[in-house]
């Protein structure tokens, strides 16, 4: 009998069962093993930021990593450079995400930089609300940068976090801290009440609204936060690359042009 026939042999009637139960439990491992090293404290990604920019134009790239993860709590931090891919001396970025409360609620700190890591907690150097409605956004780097292309290694990293954080639902923004036991001199989140207008463009409203969806689909339970004026930039820019809305959800025409009249202050 040839080796063929012998393997074939082998793997036929109730031997197909116990291979379809070995090839599971592989799998599983497999799994298990990549995120468990995809949720490691030591996992980080760099990579040059689709949405950021330096003043003069240039690549701003970020340094994300989760650096705690457990029933309790997410802490997301962040480096960001404006000299290319390496990192000088500069302020860390925290979003603590907070899962004792429903929804969940996250928090903003901005520390300063000491041998690589956080030393003490410093004024935002800007709104920070003013980009995250709800929580941490969603990872969006330059994939195949000229610069600093990503490896397959980091677009799993980044797939899988942007997952996780699609899976948080609503994110509510908890009050602002006081900075040693200062008011903060930069603020969490711009207080007029022009700042506090809500985008009600209706296809926007399907997954960022406060109330219940327009037309009762089945993810109303698993809102954003609503959009307010305060996020014109942000709005503006996930709009005009077509980022937002997501698929299979498409602007019509008005809506478009509703949207531009919102950011114009209008």
């Amino acid at each position: 009998m040839s080796v063929f026939k012998k393997i074939q042999k082998l793997f036929s009637g109730k031997s197909k069962i116990f291979l379809g139960i070995f090839s599971l439990l592989l799998l599983g491992i497999f799994l298990a093993m990549m995120l468990s090293f995809v949720f490691a404290p030591s996992a980080t990604v760099i990579f040059e930021s689709e949405e950021s920019k330096t003043l003069e134009g240039k690549p701003v790239f970020n340094q994300v990593w989760l650096e705690k993860s457990d029933e309790q709590e997410d802490i997301w931090a962040m480096r960001q450079s404006h000299h290319g891919a390496k990192f000088y001396p500069a302020d860390q970025l925290r979003i603590v995400i907070n899962k004792n409360t429903r929804p969940y609620r996250a928090s903003f700190f901005q520390y300063s930089e000491k041998n690589g890591k956080a030393f003490e907690e410093v004024q935002y150097r800007a709104s920070c609300f003013a980009c995250h409605a709800n929580g941490p956004r969603a990872l969006r780097p330059v994939l195949n940068s000229e610069i600093f292309p990503l490896e397959v290694k980091s677009r799993l990293l980044v797939a899988l976090w942007n997952f996780k954080i699609k899976s948080y639902g609503r994110v509510e923004t908890a009050p602002e801290t006081l900075i040693k036991e200062k008011v903060r001199a930069v603020k969490l989140k711009f207080e007029g009440a022009m700042d506090q207008d809500i985008l009600k463009v209706k296809t926007c409203l399907y997954c960022h609204s406060d109330g219940s969806d327009p037309d009762g689909r089945w993810w109303q339970n698993h809102k954003r936060a609503p959009l307010l004026r305060q996020h014109a930039m942000s709005i503006q820019h996930l709009v005009e690359t077509n980022q937002m809305p997501p698929f299979p959800f498409k602007l019509e025409e008005a809506e478009r042009e509703a949207i531009q009249q919102f950011i114009n202050g209008m």
